[in-house]
């Protein structure tokens, strides 16, 4: 899959940007929007022609609980990138937690299939990652970053991606087949669920690149402020995202009308 070294060459290239940027740049700091735009248009044509004709035929074949049981067994895999971040944020007792839930999904949830963690005890998943775990640590986010095939990020969680890589380069060298089966059903599982809004978006917005830039900046903030308070149950990552879309789809913040005035304006001038 090469992720590892696509990470590591794009994240640490980028390094010495997160060194001069400011904590105190706005969210929507994006000083390399040309680069990241072509990039989007790239990520986009991929995902129209591509993932969400996959996403499509995989919702349309599998109904609604077979689905569930595919979402709960990746999720129950996401065990130790949610335990380690969370020992690494100081917080035991979310670690402990997931160490539960891992324990109990695996072992009544039939292998993960089933979620009696969250339905029967009430433990909720606490969702980490090595990006959340720099912002708590005071690592500036750093420029808005557009990674092929990624989508949305920032120098900071770009540069979370890589101990993120490395586990699960671990997995491909020990297992190759598992490896590749993960991590397609993993993408594929999240993007059918988020087939209705991510089309929603696409139409509503005036912009979608500054849509999308803005919904995730706002959407990480959440999750990291989530995080510091140690919440239970910070939620599935594809949960959030539909929340912040239905709830902001036509919020005037997510949007940058001086921006598409330009390229209106730019557009009546051809």
């Amino acid at each position: 899959m090469g992720r590892p070294n696509l990470h590591s060459g794009l994240c640490i290239a980028a390094l010495t940007l997160v060194a001069c940027s400011s904590t105190g740049q706005g969210q929507d700091y994006d000083p390399l929007e040309g680069m990241n735009r072509k990039v989007f248009w790239f990520n986009d044509k991929f995902d129209r022609y591509f993932l969400e004709p996959v996403a499509i035929g995989y919702d349309w074949i599998l109904p609604d609980p077979i689905q569930r049981a595919v979402t709960n067994f990746v999720t129950n895999l996401r065990f130790p990138l949610n335990f380690i971040n969370n020992l690494l944020q100081s917080k035991p007792k979310a670690a402990g937690e997931e160490t539960l839930r891992f324990l109990t999904n695996s072992t009544i949830g039939i292998g993960g299939l089933l979620d009696p963690a969250t339905g029967l005890l009430g433990l909720h998943e606490h969702n980490e990652d090595f990006g959340q775990t720099l912002a708590t640590w005071g690592i500036p986010a750093g420029p808005y970053l557009v990674l092929p095939f990624f989508g949305p990020s920032n120098i900071r969680d770009g540069i979370g991606l890589i101990p993120t890589s490395l586990g699960e380069a671990t997995i491909y060298v020990l297992n190759t087949e598992a490896f590749v089966a993960y991590s397609a059903l993993r993408i594929v599982d999240q993007r059918a669920r988020l087939i209705e809004t991510i089309d929603s978006a696409r139409q509503a917005s005036l912009d979608y690149y500054v849509f999308a830039r803005n919904a995730y900046n706002q959407l990480r903030q959440a999750e990291i402020a989530a995080g510091a308070k140690s919440s239970p149950g910070e939620g599935d990552p594809v949960d959030e995202v539909e929340d912040l879309y239905d709830d902001d789809l036509y919020d005037d913040s997510l949007y940058d009308d001086e921006a598409f005035d330009d390229d209106e304006r730019s557009g009546e001038e051809r």
